[in-house]
């Protein structure tokens, strides 16, 4: 362990020190700082932050949902169970990352959760009213460094209606089966 948290040590001095990440800790905000959640009344952002999952990383503090400032105001549109089914749904992107190194100001490896993954599939199955963005931002540099995934909310999640006479299977929209075409079953 002492090897490890050595060469760890040897790395971040060396990531540290280098011009492009010496150039990004004077302007990328520490630990502690970057996006926040917040609400407004076309959209609400909701922002996690996350840490690494070695023991020589244990510098990160506070992994998890930013939460919403106290006087923060919904809009009419998000009802309140509706963002606690939501944190539920999405509470994966607040976890500990193995593989989260800074590399001269970049992350060694990427997000996975760099598409939104397997919570923002969830999130638009169980909540279809509401349209989600996801985006992963990698912050900091060095120790100081680590993932904030971003779920962008908004109202409107079905987009355009489905055309006349259209059959809609779970998210796919399919239009009325052809003359002389056999419908397929949506077994």
């Amino acid at each position: 362990a002492q090897a490890v948290l050595a060469q760890a040590s040897h790395l971040f001095i060396s990531f540290a020190f280098h011009p492009l990440c010496s150039a990004r800790l004077r302007t990328w905000p520490p630990m502690g700082c970057g996006p926040t959640s917040q609400a407004h009344s076309d959209h609400v952002q909701l922002v996690w932050t996350t840490a690494a999952g070695s023991d020589c990383y244990q510098t990160q503090c506070c992994p998890g949902l930013r939460k919403l400032p106290s006087d923060a105001r919904l809009p009419s549109w998000l009802s309140q169970a509706d963002l606690d089914r939501i944190t539920e749904i999405a509470a994966p992107y607040g976890e500990c990352i193995v593989c989260q190194a800074d590399c001269f100001g970049s992350p060694c490896c990427p997000s996975p959760y760099e598409d939104g993954g397997e919570p923002l599939r969830q999130l638009r199955a169980a909540l279809p009213h509401l349209r989600f963005d996801f985006e992963a931002q990698w912050v900091g540099c060095g120790d100081q460094a680590n993932w904030f995934h971003l779920l962008t909310i908004r109202n409107g999640g079905g987009g355009a209606p489905a055309p006349a006479g259209a059959v809609v299977v779970g998210a796919v929209v399919s239009g009325p089966t052809p003359p002389g075409q056999q419908a397929m079953d949506a077994d």
